[in-house]
């Protein structure tokens, strides 16, 4: 059964029932939950959720095939093992109906019991396992990600699948949050560069002293601290994609070694004296009018130009509302799922709020939104109080302070766990959060325990 105890909860208004479940099973390792009536055992299998649950169709307090319709619905991974009278027949059939896993008529014979609670345990967690298959094929980076079924994003998934198979240069434009980076890998795992490298590089997070160095790579010796060769992203995406973020932000000094790229696929890196071949896909991504900037002299005409091969613009979240409900409910699953939690319901009014907002960081931001209120949720529905206050300054300043406060988050996390040799129970002890919270903030922001260079 693993190392973990298998988790159960039962449902018996007969006390000496209860006994009876907590001897037989706790004695077999099980890890054994106990409720008297429908509202413990609803509110127990929300605190600790089970693998397997016990439902007594006799309960005097509730239908027992409601409890188990209510469970099987919060809990579609978690067998339910219906316990019932000889006389009930009817109710045994509606509960199979109803997706219980198997029942076991009263008196409860011992050796019945953990039997099927043993096959139970291994179809919960061979449920596990396709469920997490499916979450990896669901988090796959293909075109389907793009959630929303607005009319605008419809006509985007389409334009990504027929621009995926042309192998030129794309200009992603959006404001910041809409996922200009999403449709980049979309782009990419669409096309004949899947399987092979995707690297991306914001171009506003570097400085531009060191933006040579990471974009083309350096000799030995190029600088001073340049103690080795080091092979910059376009040699490590070789055969792949990289991905330029914020590329109105790209020094004037760089254009033309990215514009040679373009034009060659070759470059050289800093210091070096070799020219070196590459065959990489360039997407780029801008919340800035590049056009503009070419017209004031900040951005190269002919770069523009190169890397204008399709433009794709993505629209915010303010004018595509319809799809609120849809990526509200797709954040909330993937949050609950990763956290162990159970997937809550958003009420009308907090559906109607989310809509009023105006989201000026669009799409990340109803993502943070919608990860607040589940930590704030304790019961089975998000309501109008678990969600942040409206801020009445919407402007494009919140949106950069959205930007600023989740740079500031991950270089918090990345110090922690530098500090603590990267012990994630550690690290979330310095910061005072759970384990389990900074193992989902390492994922949502991609930190990953660097690996040695050997070059």
């Amino acid at each position: 059964m693993g190392t973990e105890s298998p988790r159960i909860w039962a449902v018996e208004d007969d006390a000496s029932v209860r006994r009876f479940y907590s001897a037989v099973l706790g004695t077999e390792g099980f890890s054994v939950r106990v409720a008297e009536t429908a509202d413990e055992f609803r509110r127990g299998c929300l605190t600790d959720p089970p693998e397997v649950a016990i439902v007594d169709l006799g309960l005097p307090d509730a239908s027992g095939l409601e409890v188990l319709r209510s469970f099987t619905a919060a809990f579609p991974e978690a067998p339910a093992i219906v316990i019932t009278g000889s006389s009930m027949v009817g109710d045994v059939i509606a509960a199979m109906k109803l997706g219980a896993f198997d029942y076991i008529v009263k008196p409860v014979d011992r050796h019945r019991l953990l039997v099927t609670v043993r096959n139970a345990i291994q179809l919960a967690r061979q449920r596990g396992d396709i469920s997490r298959l499916r979450s990896d094929v669901e988090d796959a980076w293909g075109p389907e990600r793009l959630v929303g079924s607005s009319h605008r994003m419809e006509h985007l998934r389409n334009l990504v699948r027929r621009v995926a198979t042309v192998d030129v240069p794309v200009l992603i434009a959006g404001e910041t949050g809409t996922g200009k980076e999403l449709v980049a890998r979309a782009l990419h795992h669409s096309g004949r560069r899947k399987g092979k490298p995707f690297v991306g590089v914001n171009c506003a997070a570097i400085t531009e002293s060191l933006m040579g160095s990471e974009l083309f790579g350096h000799e030995k010796g190029a600088f001073t601290g340049a103690e080795f060769a080091h092979a910059g992203l376009f040699e490590q995406a070789n055969g792949g994609s990289v991905f330029l973020d914020e590329i109105g932000d790209l020094s004037l000094s760089l254009q033309p070694m990215l514009l040679r790229v373009l034009q060659e696929q070759r470059f050289l890196r800093v210091g070096g004296e070799r020219a070196i071949d590459v065959d990489v896909r360039i997407l780029c991504a801008t919340n800035q009018d590049l056009e503009r900037l070419v017209e004031t002299g900040r951005f190269r005409r002919d770069l523009f130009f190169r890397i204008n091969g399709v433009a794709l613009v993505l629209p915010p979240l303010r004018e595509r509302t319809e799809d609120i409900a849809e990526l509200a409910d797709h954040f909330l699953r993937r949050v609950a799922r990763r956290q162990g939690h159970p997937v809550p319901r958003i009420s009308a009014d907090a559906l109607d709020e989310l809509r009023r907002r105006p989201w000026p960081g669009n799409v990340r931001e109803l993502e943070y939104a919608v990860e607040r209120a589940l930590i704030y949720c304790d019961g089975d529905q998000i309501t109008l109080d678990h969600l942040a206050p409206r801020n009445r300054r919407s402007s494009a300043t919140e949106s950069g302070l959205l930007e600023a406060v989740a740079r500031l988050e991950e270089s918090m996390i990345r110090d922690a766990l530098e500090k603590s040799e990267w012990v994630k129970a550690r690290a979330a002890r310095t910061l005072g959060i759970t384990e389990r919270m900074i193992a989902y903030k390492m994922a949502h922001l991609g930190i990953r325990r660097p690996e040695n260079r050997t070059d």
